[in-house]
């Protein structure tokens, strides 16, 4: 369900003081409701936190919090995620980057999942 997270730095030198590092990450949702997406380190365990600027499918993501979160109202629709992040916040390496995903149902269940850069449940 989730493509690879590639890291890069804006070209624009307005962005990239703005936004030092940008994850761009693609992800398919297979059920509605609620969805929050944190990065985690997974080296500290500790959480990446988002940049104002975050966007999902280029709207702004953010709800004065630090995670990007939305609404899903159609299952199996793909997502673009660009997360706004400190370059210094993330791990030394890339691939110790996981996107935790966790989903609230109309009837309140959450369900968490977390997710390598290579697209598998861990």
């Amino acid at each position: 369900p989730l493509g690879a997270q590639r890291v890069s730095q804006p070209a624009n030198a307005r962005t990239r003081r703005s936004c030092p590092q940008r994850i761009t990450t693609r992800i398919r949702l297979n059920r509605t409701g609620l969805h929050t997406f944190s990065y985690i380190n997974r080296s500290t365990g500790r959480r990446v936190a988002m940049l104002p600027g975050t966007t999902i499918n280029g709207a702004a993501a953010m709800r004065q919090r630090s995670a990007a979160m939305i609404t899903n109202r159609r299952a199996g629709r793909t997502l673009r995620i660009v997360a706004c992040v400190r370059a210094r916040a993330l791990p030394p390496r890339y691939a110790d980057l996981r996107l935790r995903v966790i989903h609230r149902g109309a009837d309140g269940t959450r369900t968490r999942a977390l997710v390598t850069r290579a697209g598998r449940l861990v």
